[in-house]
């Protein structure tokens, strides 16, 4: 679970990085306009800035063969760096998947035989 945590924060920096960036092209583009040349100027650029924008999602798009929404992406984050992080620390996810799931599976039958011993008791 602390290689899962580090995965999930991985995203942050990720959504940190891609708002700095959209703020920097706002701040590159507001500059230009007002301080530095007019928006005569500005405007193929703003052009040129939003077209990269769909170029990128777009390669996204055709890289990952999915879309592109805030959950996919996330999802493909954490994964990513999840297995990075096993292979590292040579843990075998498949494996740790099996251990989670009859772990899972023996608690349930704990609770059932819990529950069961409290019936019986009640009798």
């Amino acid at each position: 679970s602390h290689l899962d945590k580090r995965a999930a924060s991985t995203v942050g920096m990720w959504a940190w990085g891609a708002a700095s960036l959209f703020a920097l092209e706002w701040a590159g583009v507001a500059y230009g306009t007002y301080w530095l040349y007019n928006w005569d100027i500005m405007e193929p650029l703003t052009f040129l800035l939003g077209f990269a924008d769909c170029v990128f999602l777009y390669a996204y798009y055709a890289i990952v063969r999915g879309e592109y929404s805030q959950g996919s992406f996330t999802e493909r984050v954490i994964e990513k760096r999840k297995n990075k992080l096993y292979k590292k620390h040579s843990l075998d996810p498949v494996l740790f998947a099996e251990l989670q799931q009859r772990i899972a599976d023996l608690e349930l039958k704990i609770k059932i035989e819990k529950t069961m011993h409290n019936l019986e008791e009640l009798h």
